[in-house]
């Protein structure tokens, strides 16, 4: 390959499209991460969630289904199993296809509920950058 060959693959390499396409190849370890957070009480700014109320409380403790006492927005599961991401054009969207989805988003209005903290964000990194270098390096060896 020539330099200028090598420079003409280089040139056409996107790489957020690539990054993105094998970021929603790995939407099973986002979704994973993101559940995580909320489960823990946090959202994708890692923000603390409110807290639930004393009654409410009183009520997951009996279900088992409360670990901290703050915002989980897991009460049937549906919602958490109606997660996705979908690719845009520079970003990938991860957003529920639960129903209750405007109503969820106005009780917590104010937190970032999908997206993954800095550290979720590092381990989804670490998976993906092996390959993201095996595509880049496939796209410029190609002639």
């Amino acid at each position: 390959m020539t330099p200028s060959q090598l420079l003409q693959n280089m040139r056409s390499i996107d790489i957020v499209d690539t990054t993105l396409t094998i970021a929603k190849e790995n939407e099973s370890l986002i979704i994973d991460l993101n559940h995580e957070q909320l489960r823990h009480g946090k959202d994708a700014n890692n923000e603390d969630m409110p807290e639930y109320s004393p009654r409410t409380l009183v009520k997951k403790k009996q279900e088992g289904s409360i670990s901290n006492g703050k915002y989980d927005l897991y009460d049937t599961g549906d919602f958490y199993e109606g997660f996705f991401t979908e690719k845009k054009t520079d970003y990938l969207k991860v957003s529920s296809k639960d129903s209750k989805l405007s109503k969820i988003l106005k009780i917590t209005s104010g937190y970032k509920i999908f997206g993954l903290i800095k550290e979720n964000m590092s381990e989804l990194l670490r998976e993906v950058k092996p390959e993201l270098i095996k595509r880049l390096n496939e796209k410029l060896k190609r002639s």
